[in-house]
């Protein structure tokens, strides 16, 4: 891919591309050309306001031939979203964590996910994924729930014995990646993994 650094014709215009076998879109300074800062090329992997935009290597970062730029709305800084203080516990702007979230938090999370999963559903497989442990690390187990393109819905869980909370969560998206190849869903098939992990989300993007 030819990239040179450059300044923006046109801010915040993005064009498909791949990162790491996954559709992502690429900051652009006009069709075919990335805007490179540092050597690193602004991404994101969805096109709705506000998604979070992390910065990849431009070398890792393949533009899709033919693809025209596209305006998207503006998104969010992966660090500068790190970087923001939570909610705190009871306040109406977080979701809260479950079983001391209110009623209204509760109704938020609800309907924030029902959205999330309608972007998503139809266009791709669904995977669900969680893990715990009691104690950290301590007994540990995973679980994954898989909607599949044939309609079927696909389980699977794990014991872990003693494991980390982290392990955990991991050992869970590994289940729902098992329970794709089991079905023989194609690697570069769409699809979404729900978690609630921010280390795991971490690890994979």
């Amino acid at each position: 891919m030819a990239a040179r650094e450059g300044t923006p014709v046109e801010p915040m215009s993005w064009q498909r591309a791949r990162f790491k076998g996954q559709e992502v879109w690429a900051e652009v300074v006009g069709p075919g050309e990335p805007k490179v800062e540092g050597g690193r090329v602004p991404i994101r992997y969805q096109a709705r306001p506000g998604a979070k935009v992390y910065r990849a290597s431009v070398d890792r970062v393949e533009l899709e031939a033919g693809a025209s730029p596209e305006a998207l709305d503006e998104g969010v800084s992966a660090d500068a979203a790190s970087a923001k203080p939570t909610a705190k516990k009871g306040t109406p702007g977080g979701f809260g964590k479950a079983g001391t979230r209110t009623a209204a938090q509760a109704a938020m999370a609800v309907e924030a996910a029902g959205k999330l999963v309608a972007e998503i559903e139809g266009r791709g497989v669904l995977c669900f994924t969680d893990g715990s442990c009691r104690g950290n690390p301590g007994p540990a187990g995973s679980g994954a729930c898989v909607w599949l393109p044939s309609g079927r819905r696909g389980e699977a869980s794990r014991s872990l014995g003693r494991a980390t909370n982290n392990v955990a969560e991991l050992t869970a998206i590994g289940l729902a990646l098992e329970l794709l190849d089991e079905e023989g869903v194609a690697q570069d098939h769409p699809g979404a993994i729900f978690t609630d992990s921010a280390y795991a989300h971490g690890v994979l993007a």
